[in-house]
């Protein structure tokens, strides 16, 4: 990392191509099952996020600093704020926008009814829209890393725990109500809306 950023073009770029090599399955997977989760059946967004991410990691190689943590931490949370970057630029150029939510996932693809997808997308919106911004960073935060064993990296969970000044149960509590008003006000405005 010290390599690709001393920007000798030369050997920055050997260098970022054994890191690339190295990482590209690990960063590929993470990219792709996370916007698997807002966009079933469109890879664009995926490879978006995964051009974006290698290029941030290259742009900003000078940040990483291995006693904070693991370099695939760092390259995880370099692909979640470029997911974030992402919905926040599409959230204001859009009138309704999906985002990675698992259990909404479910209630928008459910039973193939994706000619009514665009209520369930409004719903979704809303109820995201409807949460305090603490509250929906933390539940994306969750959905983000959710890879069977629902737990976040510790140094993600120590970064929560210091912005929001908490403690790691709280926040497994904030994300569990967060998630709760989410569903409830799906169930709510789906109901409503068809």
């Amino acid at each position: 990392m010290r390599t690709i950023s001393n920007r000798d073009v030369t050997l920055s770029r050997k260098a970022f191509d054994i890191i690339y090599n190295r990482y590209k399955n690990f960063l590929w997977t993470l990219c792709s099952t996370v916007c698997n989760r807002m966009y079933p059946s469109d890879t664009e967004l995926a490879k978006d996020i995964f051009n974006n991410t290698s290029i941030a990691i290259y742009e900003h190689a000078h940040s990483y600093d291995a006693s904070k943590g693991k370099l695939s931490t760092w390259m995880s949370r370099i692909a979640r704020n470029e997911l974030i970057d992402y919905l926040r630029l599409y959230s204001n150029n859009c009138d309704a926008h999906k985002v990675p939510l698992e259990e909404a996932a479910k209630v928008v693809y459910s039973n193939n009814l994706k000619s009514k997808s665009s209520v369930y997308e409004k719903a979704v919106d809303r109820a995201l829209k409807s949460l305090k911004p603490r509250e929906r960073e933390i539940l994306l935060t969750y959905m983000m890393y959710k890879d069977g064993n629902k737990h976040l990296p510790d140094d993600v969970i120590n970064s929560l725990c210091e912005k929001y000044q908490t403690t790691p149960v709280n926040l497994r509590k904030i994300k569990q109500r967060a998630l709760t008003e989410v569903e409830r006000h799906i169930r709510i405005n789906t109901s409503l809306l068809q």
